[in-house]
């Protein structure tokens, strides 16, 4: 294998608290096998062409990681030179919650809730880094994987009024790793409590998240965040919680909607909102609900993408392919196929993306079944509602069996026309 049939230099598609996403690009000789991967000189896996890419999980916030590659050919052989890159990854992300959510600027204090991703724990944060628009902390606890902080009005720095101001909170954790997140409330001057009241509960139509209509003893997991919806801009609602699947959804809207809740139900076998279960093999059935009741539709919103994770050992454990993972959406009278693509894969888990513009109950499932799998996802439609079911639907084969055997009958006819011309035009030979 000649020297300059090297790996370019790695580039980082993806730096994240939790892991770093390297791709370059494998040589073009014809005995290449693969690329040795060493981070910070422990060698960690062999990646056989075509992969051209590796996925460094567990690494740890704001640290400096260098990645060194190594081509190998089909015979063994190994070339000594390295192409090596180093990237450091992003500060901790925290997801900050505020109240009130309309703060009226005369208050002595707000309440700031601060939550970390796995693995890192709130308890390990060092109290006295934590500033919020640069004022330090007047009390805080910790409780069920929550750190609380309350900080007074008077301490932060150059407050500004608006409906929709955005506060910054930061701080170390006690190893000194650095996180950061940030929450957008209203703030207005006015000392008016009905002036209060009449904004806190957001605006723009979206407003809060409505009362949830699934049994409850059917709802294994809740998580909801609050964020502002904007004409055209798109919103990331992030969630955390281990046994949540959907860890974001990404929504554009087609009007300002204001501070809008979006609710994750995971729920422990189908929603009781639907009449039949999703087909498949169900990963997880799901309720997702965005801002009041009514106003998850095209009108309100543009578009929105979930993001969501499905275990590599269920895919195996199922026989599934990641290209045969959809996401189901009930549209309240059958089960639709959403457009679906796998985006990334890892040592424990594949990651996908669904695009939607409506939101209720929902499926993640394998449909191995052609019927279903190889359907376009604005056509997947699949229940009743005049759509055949897999059994009652006309098989490729009797619609083979029946265009051959019309084949066979037109040849037959202009073989035998050909033969009655063919002997008309001789008996007209020997007439003459």
């Amino acid at each position: 294998m000649s020297l300059n049939g090297d790996p370019c230099p790695p580039l980082p598609r993806e730096v994240s608290s939790v892991g770093e996403t390297w791709t370059w690009t494998n040589p073009e000789d014809a005995d290449f096998a693969k690329v040795q991967v060493y981070i910070n000189g422990a060698f960690k896996e062999n990646v056989t062409s075509p992969g051209n890419n590796y996925n460094a999980t567990g690494l740890n916030a704001s640290r400096l990681y260098s990645i060194g590659t190594r081509t190998v050919d089909a015979y063994g052989n190994i070339n000594q030179t390295w192409i090596n890159h180093t990237a450091r990854t992003s500060i901790l992300p925290a997801v900050v919650s505020i109240t009130p959510r309309s703060l009226n600027i005369k208050k002595d204090k707000i309440k700031v809730t601060i939550r970390l991703p796995e693995p890192y724990n709130v308890s390990d944060i060092n109290v006295s880094s934590v500033v919020c628009e640069g004022a330090g902390i007047f009390e805080y606890k910790i409780k069920n994987d929550n750190f609380t902080a309350e900080f007074r009005t008077k301490d932060i720095v150059n407050i500004t009024l608006g409906d929709a101001v955005i506060f910054t909170v930061t701080g170390n954790l006690t190893d000194g790793t650095p996180f950061a997140g940030t929450d957008t409330i209203r703030v207005f001057s006015k000392d008016d409590k009905k002036d209060d009241e009449t904004h806190s509960g957001g605006g723009g139509g979206g407003g809060g998240g409505g009362a949830s209509d699934e049994k409850y003893d059917n709802i294994e997991k809740r998580e909801k965040r609050d964020q502002h919806i904007y004409k055209d801009i798109s919103t990331k609602y992030s969630f955390t919680e281990e046994k949540n699947p959907v860890s974001s959804v990404d929504i554009e809207g087609n009007v300002n909607a204001g501070e809008v809740t979006v609710s994750v139900e995971v729920l422990k076998g189908t929603s009781t909102l639907v009449n039949k279960p999703a087909p498949g093999t169900v990963y997880k059935n799901l309720n997702i609900y965005v801002g009041t009741a009514g106003f998850s539709t095209p009108k309100n919103i543009k578009e929105a993408v979930i993001t969501f994770r499905i275990e590599n050992s269920w895919l195996d454990n199922n026989g599934l392919a990641g290209s045969e993972v959809r996401m189901l959406r009930w549209d309240g009278n059958k089960w639709e196929e959403l457009k679906t693509k796998e985006k990334l894969k890892d040592g424990a888990y594949t990651w996908f993306e669904a695009d939607t513009n409506r939101f209720s109950p929902f499926a993640i499932a394998g449909l191995k079944n052609e019927l279903y799998a190889s359907l376009p996802a604005e056509q997947g439609v699949i229940g009743d509602s005049g759509t055949s079911s897999p059994e009652e639907a006309p098989g490729k084969e009797n619609v083979g069996w029946l265009s051959g055997f019309l084949s066979v009958v037109a040849v037959f006819f202009l073989m035998v026309i050909s033969i009655l011309i063919f002997n008309h035009a001789r008996r007209n030979d020997q007439g003459s």
